[in-house]
Order: structure tokens, then sequence, then C-alpha cells
């Protein structure tokens, strides 16, 4: 069973958000003793003290989470406790090793220490080393890796809160990392007791999970706590067990009442936010996100028509756009998320949590695979138009069509199902065009585009379905895949639009079938008369990106001639559909 998996289960098992850590720490295990005499060693007592941290705990907790250093500090010994605790840990619940690991000599070895042989199913990582810290982690698939983004160390702020609070360390490394892991793989720890700064973290990750590194003294902080790290669906937050419910005596009640106590909080936040949809976008640079309920949130940003930044052309996007343009991104260096409540015709709510694209991080730039060349943009779209191309998602030189038409460059974005990471972030720009529009189904034009509709289906949490490219002669010989009610609002998905042809297709057959489309979002509008044969036609275009500023981002990143940039000026092959 994968982390993610393990985790969640164990959530919904026990009804909980705890974790406890499991380290025998000389000064804890001097005050257990004294509410439970025993003799023995120093590492005897340590092993009692664990089991009996685990025997009342485990119908409490979701997870627990053991501090490397303690029990590397007792020599050989420590090491042998630490695969106990291994063994002593239920395998339904996850064992996240505490390491704040940040070494790149020798991290692959210890990925295959901690998740080969320790069985370990997480591990706590620095990330000042950047991306290259967490690769040979992610090369264990079913473990994950969490990213220690906040210190609640006084001593830390000077480093966490530069240069100032509008634009703080902290928040660039919250950002940065999203793009490292999807949000199963990748977790995010905060050490902080004060609500402002979780809330900061959750706006700029509203779908990651967060650990929470902090002790309450009142439960005032507790609710201001939950309340600010809460996602959207009212879980995606980890609190840690208080140090003393660890060493006195009812242990296995006072975490009891303290899970059901977090409970009621919980349940009572989201009586609060039942009637509302939420959905998550980013805010501008300066300040700290806010949350806009029941409305339109931030400025509309309107589309020129020739940059190609993927708004509507007729300006009607549905709801309005937080500060940059979530599609094509501005180069701002976002650090919030605004919360806006949209719903969807029929008195559905579209049901979205999408972590749109974010705003660029502050002078990060990352390097294309084999290239010294780098974006001279800092927008995280910028850095995805230069990976799509490192990838071979464009080739040059002569493409037939099946019309029989020779193009001179071909864009295939089919190679994106094959990088998760990549895939995740395409998805996050389609979520971006797809905030602002009232739908009740998702809508893939086959055969490109299906998985990508399928992957913002479970992304978006809405249902999928798709017109048949033809029709069986067997079978319930259907026109439209999954299911659906005549009236309902479809938006419709696609890859690429060059003549509109295999879109209005496709629409043709979920409307012959009683349901209605108004919107189209793509990845690439190629330009030309399709988004104009697609308005006649009554309907509205939105893409992520179009080609003028695919060619400026990769001029720029030293990755297209001048002979090569001037064809993308041309014809372009591809297969719709």
């Amino acid at each position: 069973m994968n982390f993610f998996v393990k985790l969640t289960d164990a959530m919904a098992s026990r009804q909980s958000l705890l974790i406890t850590g499991l380290d025998p720490n000389p000064e804890m295990l001097q005050t257990w003793t004294r509410h439970h005499p025993s003799s023995g060693s120093f590492l005897a007592q340590a092993r009692r003290w664990i089991k009996a941290v685990i025997d009342a705990t485990g119908d409490h907790v979701c997870a627990y989470k053991p501090s490397l250093g303690f029990y590397q500090a007792l020599g050989p010994i420590g090491i042998e406790l630490l695969h106990e605790v291994r063994e002593l840990v239920p395998r339904d619940m996850p064992l996240i090793l505490d390491a704040k690991h940040g070494d790149l000599n020798t991290s692959s070895a210890l990925a295959q220490y901690v998740f080969r042989e320790l069985g370990a199913d997480a591990l706590t990582l620095s990330p000042l080393a950047g991306q290259d810290i967490v690769a040979p982690f992610l090369l264990y698939p079913d473990r994950a890796v969490v990213i220690t983004c906040h210190s609640s160390n006084p001593g830390a702020r000077v480093f966490q809160h530069h240069p100032d609070e509008d634009r703080p360390l902290y928040t660039t490394v919250v950002r940065e990392s999203q793009l490292w892991a999807t949000a199963e793989q990748l977790l995010l720890e905060v050490g902080t007791s004060d609500p402002a700064v979780l809330a900061r973290v959750r706006s700029a990750a509203p779908e990651r999970f967060l650990i929470l590194r902090s002790l309450w003294e009142q439960e005032e902080r507790l609710e201001a706590l939950l309340q600010a790290g809460l996602n959207a669906s009212g879980d995606g937050l980890l609190l840690p067990l208080p140090q003393h419910l660890l060493v006195e005596k009812g242990m296995a009640a006072g975490t009891s009442a303290l899970r059901i106590q977090i409970e009621t909080m919980r349940h009572r936040w989201l009586s609060n936010v039942a009637d509302r949809c939420d959905l998550w976008l980013p805010a501008p640079e300066t300040g700290a996100a806010a949350a806009v309920l029941g409305g339109s949130a931030g400025a509309v940003v309107e589309s020129d028509g020739e940059e190609g930044d993927g708004e509507d052309v007729d300006g009607e996007a549905g709801a309005a756009k937080q500060g940059a343009d979530l599609g094509a991104g501005a180069g701002k260096g976002g650090g919030g998320s605004l919360n806006a409540a949209v719903s969807s015709s029929g008195g559905r709510g579209a049901g979205r949590n999408a972590d749109a694209v974010g705003t660029g991080s502050d002078g990060a730039k990352r390097e294309g695979a084999g290239r010294t060349s780098r974006v001279s943009s800092v927008d995280p779209l910028d850095e995805l138009i230069v990976e799509l191309f490192d990838v071979g998602c464009l080739l040059f030189g002569e493409y037939v069509q099946a019309s029989g038409a020779v193009f001179n460059y071909y864009i295939d974005l089919r190679q994106i199902i094959s990088d998760p990471n990549l895939f995740h972030r395409v998805l996050h720009a389609y979520a971006g065009q797809l905030e602002g529009l009232r739908f009740d189904r998702i809508a893939g034009i086959p055969y490109g585009s299906l998985p990508t509709a399928t992957g913002l289906s479970l992304k978006l949490h809405l249902p999928l379905i798709y017109p048949r490219k033809e029709v069986k002669a067997h079978g319930a010989r259907r026109l439209i895949e999954g299911d659906f009610n005549e009236g309902e609002t479809v938006v419709v998905v696609d890859d690429i639009l060059i003549t509109g042809g295999s879109v209005l297709e496709g629409i043709g057959k979920l409307e012959t079938s009683g349901l209605v489309v108004r919107d189209v979002v793509v990845f690439i509008d190629h330009g030309g008369q399709a988004r104009q044969r697609l308005a006649d036609a009554g309907y509205r275009t939105h893409a992520v990106l179009m080609i003028p500023r695919i060619t400026n981002v990769l001029m720029a990143a030293g990755r297209l001639s001048s002979d090569q940039a001037s064809l993308l000026g041309g014809g372009a092959a591809h297969s719709e559909g």
C-alpha cells in the first residue's frame, strides 16, 4: 500500500488528524518513569515507553513520526531500537522518519536504507538544496517526502522571513517545492504556533497535506490553527500529539479526548462551509491571502488577443482572475491564494479544489534537460514550456497529416502522460482555465485529450464523459461513454486547437445527446480562425497557451533558432483528437 493511501485510510478508520512522535528523549523518559517506576537500562526503559505509547495511541492517531537523531545518538543500539519501532508500529499506520535530511551526497544511500531496509513510509527533508534533494527519494513511488518549509525556532526567523513579510523565503519554499512532486508524494511540514503563518502556507498550497509542528497552550489556539490549516475538504492537516500526554498517566484517555475535541472542532468548521464550494486561486505578491466567499475573486485580467494568454475572446471569464493570469502567468511572484465560491449551473457546485498554477518563485529558474541556457522569466508556466520542449513535445521536420497536407513542425502533447510530475503541472495549468466556469461534467475529445480529461476529473472531483470517435457496431452502441443526465452542462477539454473540427464534431455528439456545451478549454491554441469558428458557433474558448508565447519563451531559453521560431508562425502538424 502506498503512503498516501495508507495515511488517508488511517485517518478515516480512526477519525483522527493526530500524529505522534516516538522519540526516546532522556528528559521525557525520566518524567515517564516517575509515573511508571521500572528498573533496567535506559534502552530497556525506552523500549517499554515506545511500546506503551503505541499501545495507548494506536486507536487515536493516524501516523507515527520518530526523530532519527534521538536514535542515532544512542549509537548502534539506537538503530536497532529504530528497527524495533518499525516492527511495533502496525503496518497499516504510516511511519514518517523525521530526519530533516539535506545532504545530496548521501541521498541515494539514505533513500535505500530508509525505504527498503527500515521500511519507513516517508522522510522529512530540508529543501535548501533544491529539487535535487528529493529526486532520489521519489524513485520510490509508494513512499513520500515531507519538505520542511517553516521552523518554529525563533532564531530561524531572520532567514525564513527574509527579505520582508510581503515576500518571505518560506513562501518561496512552499511554491517551489510543489513543482517537485505530486500532492500524493510530497507533503509540507510547518513549524509554527502562529495561525497566520499556517494560513499563509495553506493559501499557497491548497491541496497539500500539512504536518504541523507546534504546541498549543489553549483551546482557542488549537481551533485557530485548525481553521487556518484545514483544506477545503476539512482535512489535509496533521497535528502532533503534545509531549506531555506521552509521559503522564492516562495516556490513552488523554489522546482520545484530544482526538474527539479536534473532530468536534473540525465538524463545526465543516458545517460552516457546507453550503459553499471553494476554489483556490493565487493571490498577488503583496500580503497574505484573503478569503473571498460567495463571489468573484479579484480583478478581471482581459486578453488583448495578441499575446494569446488564454483569456476569453469576449472577456466573459465567468469568474474574475486574481492578479496574475492563471493560464499564462504574468511572471509575478505571488505567494498566497484566494478562496472563491463557485457554483455550477442547475444549482450544483463545481466542486473544484484545484491548486492552480502558482506564480513565480523569486528568481528561481530551472535548467532544461541537457541544456545550459535558462529561461529568462521566473514564471512557472514559462518553465513548463521549456520542459515540454525538452521532453519532445515540439518537433521540427516534414509531417504529413491524414489529409495529405505537409506541415513543418509537429506538436505532440502525448509525451506528458509518461512523466507524472510534468503531467501534474499541466493539469494545474488547465485547472486555472476551468476555475471560473460553470459546468457539471468534463468531456474529453478522443483520443489525445482523454488522459488529460481523466486527470482533471480525478483532480477536481468531477465526473468524466466522452463522445466516441466512432460508434461501436456491437454492445450498447453508445454515442457518449459515461453517466450523465439530459440538460447538464459540459465543459469540453482538448489538447490543441488548430481548425476546431474535432472539437465541433465532439460537441455535436454531446448536444445530440441532450447535453449543453458553452466552453472549450485547450492547452495550446494555434491561432488562426479556429477560435472565431467556435465563437461563431456559440462557444467560448479558453487556452492555457498560444503560439506567440511559446515562441518567445523558447527563444529566450535558447531552445529555438531564429529559423525554427519563424516556422512556428506557419502551419502546424497535429492530429487533433
